[in-house]
């Protein structure tokens, strides 16, 4: 295998990778991964990551990967990466990122990235393939309690060609928490 890099967002980050094969080639599954700053890392295996340490808990989910802009015979230049980050001391918080990775110069960056709070059920991202429709249903800051998410934000994207770009917002109300 030649070995390319996966440089990140943020300096001095780097994951071997095959520049030669398709952007959706990448073991997104085992990969080190990056979050919504450059302190949030963790080095994924089999789609997770977990640590414990004391009543501290932090934990990564791989979601889905989706590519984009299918080439003839192969993967696209660009994939769709979803992740949720939980981070647990006193309480808990939970963060969706959503990244967008293009290859430039032979090497997967990191191009889009969307993070909303996710520490609700019923929050979360979906991509549609057919449409090429990302939908993203994160807790509106709306001053609710960490227990009672009051309502969501939910807003639409849609590729075009290189990159997601905004069709839609609205504000529902969060469903009751079930117990």
């Amino acid at each position: 295998m030649l070995a390319g890099f996966l440089p990140s967002t943020f300096p001095h980050q780097i994951v071997l990778w095959d520049a030669t094969l398709p952007m959706c080639s990448v073991d997104f599954r085992n990969i080190h991964m990056f979050g919504e700053n450059a302190g949030w890392r963790a080095r994924l295996k089999n789609g997770r990551y977990v640590r414990n340490s004391g009543f501290d808990h932090e934990s990564v989910r791989l979601d889905h990967v989706s590519c984009l802009d299918h080439e003839e015979g192969g993967g696209g230049q660009h994939a769709l990466v979803m992740t949720d980050w939980t981070d647990c001391g006193v309480s808990c918080m939970s963060t969706g990122v959503v990244q967008v990775f293009e290859v430039r110069a032979a090497h997967p960056v990191i191009t889009q990235q969307f993070v909303f709070d996710s520490h609700a059920e019923g929050t979360g991202a979906t991509f549609d393939e057919k449409s090429l429709t990302l939908t993203i249903t994160g807790r509106s800051d709306d001053g609710s309690p960490n227990c009672c998410a009051k309502s969501f934000d939910v807003v639409t994207y849609q590729w075009q060609g290189s990159q997601f770009v905004q069709r839609g917002y609205k504000r529902v109300p969060a469903p009751p928490p079930q117990h």
